[in-house]
Parts: C-alpha cells; structure tokens; sequence
C-alpha cells in the first residue's frame, strides 16, 4: 500500500516537473504569439523608396541596408516557427493585404507620408 503511495506520489512530482506550470512563457514568445497564432501567412512590409533617375525611366525601389538586414534576421524566425510570410514593398502593399493576417512592418514605413496612408486607404 506504501509503495502505491509512493509510485503515485513520485508521478504526480515527475508530472509536475515536466509540464512546470509555475514557469510562464519568456518575453519573445509572448510578443510574437499574435503573429504565430493568426491564420495564414504573415506579410511583411518593407519600407523602399523611389531613386529619381534622369532617364525617364520608372525608378526602381531600393530598401535601406538596415532594413535588409532587420529581413535576413526576421524571416527565419519565422520558418522556424513554421510560419509562411510574404513580402511586400510599402507601395506594393493594399489595405485588402493588410486585412489578411498579421503584417510586421520592417523601416520607415509611412512616416510623414501622409500621400501613402491615404493611397492604402483607398
């Protein structure tokens, strides 16, 4: 009967252990959960700005050597966590876009630009 006893209490103490409930989940998982719990693939939006050419030909958006890296680091994150992202610029991006799941916005996305909010709205 002791030994019943026993064996019962040891596998509550190992159960215990194992699922530790007195330890809550760290910071980086708690501010990323949004973002691992919404559905579909979260998009990124990365802040790429026009260079004038004199050429007349339609300039090609360039993002900030910062930004591509902020990029490098955040998407294996995200393939770790198995979560699927896509990667938008910040002109390319609709407000249908923005709707879908949850978007992580990498640079100066939309600061004083007051033109870009309002293209997105419409």
């Amino acid at each position: 009967m002791y030994a019943a006893a026993a064996i019962g209490v040891m596998a509550m103490f190992s159960l215990a252990f194992w699922l530790k409930p007195w330890v809550s989940e760290d910071a980086f998982e708690q501010f990323w959960a949004p973002v691992w719990d919404s559905p579909g693939p979260a998009l990124l939006v990365v802040a790429a700005r026009s260079q004038n050419e004199e050429s007349g030909r339609p300039a090609p958006e360039r993002m900030s050597t910062n930004d591509a890296i902020a990029l490098a680091m955040l998407t294996p994150v995200l393939a770790a966590h198995r979560k699927d992202f896509r990667i938008l610029t910040q002109s390319a991006t609709t407000l249908a876009d923005l709707k879908r799941g949850s978007a992580i916005f990498i640079g100066r996305i939309f600061a004083f630009d007051q033109g870009s909010v309002l293209a997105v709205i419409d």
